[in-house]
């Protein structure tokens, strides 16, 4: 079994954050394939694309308030 590496952003803490699948990833596929991952930042399950490290339901403005809003980030 060959492990699939991929990044993504935490939405709650903004911090990018390293992820891995055995599932093989679509590079070409027409749709998005999300696989759930339990977040190492923020110990929360997230649902991710790895071949794009979107994650499902993110809005950028809203998920860095939070971690902006604690120092985490610079505006």
């Amino acid at each position: 079994m060959k492990l699939a590496a991929f990044t993504y952003r935490c939405p709650n803490t903004g911090k990018n954050v390293h992820g891995w699948t055995a599932e093989a990833i679509p590079e070409d596929a027409a749709e998005s394939t999300y696989v759930s991952t339990q977040c190492p930042a923020c110990s929360r399950v997230h649902l991710i694309d790895p071949a794009t490290g979107r994650v499902l339901g993110d809005d950028q403005h809203y998920a860095r308030q939070p971690a902006e809003l604690c120092g985490w980030l610079t505006p």
